[in-house]
């Protein structure tokens, strides 16, 4: 009978032993939750921060094209100042060539007018 008695109180210490384990089993449980909605809200953050990174993207990509548009912008400019250039360099020649027929023109009448 003592024996007996001996076993069962062995045995509700067991069951003790049991409740604590299951106790910090739920602990163990609620840290788990706990980290999963942390997880959860890291997550969140980062999709977050990816559509933040998408409208970045888009804003990069506006400002590409807006770049591209300057640049033609200025190769309208640069072929505008090389038609300009190329018009004032015929007409230095023009000028040239008139310049050089006139003092032509004059010094065959000087010689000309020696000559008489």
């Amino acid at each position: 009978m003592l024996a007996g008695t001996g076993f069962m109180l062995a045995g509700a210490g067991f069951m003790l032993a049991d409740a604590g384990f299951m106790l910090a089993g739920a602990r163990f449980m609620l840290a788990g939750a706990r980290f999963m909605l942390a997880g959860t809200s890291f997550m969140l953050a980062g999709a977050s921060f990816m559509l933040a990174g998408a409208r970045f993207m888009l804003a990069g990509v506006g400002f590409m094209l807006a770049g591209a548009r300057f640049m033609l912008a200025g190769a309208r400019f640069m072929l505008a100042g090389a038609g300009f250039s190329w018009v004032y360099s015929i007409n230095c020649v023009k000028r040239k060539i008139n310049n050089f027929k006139h003092r032509n023109y004059v010094r065959s009448t000087r010689r000309e007018s020696f000559q008489l």
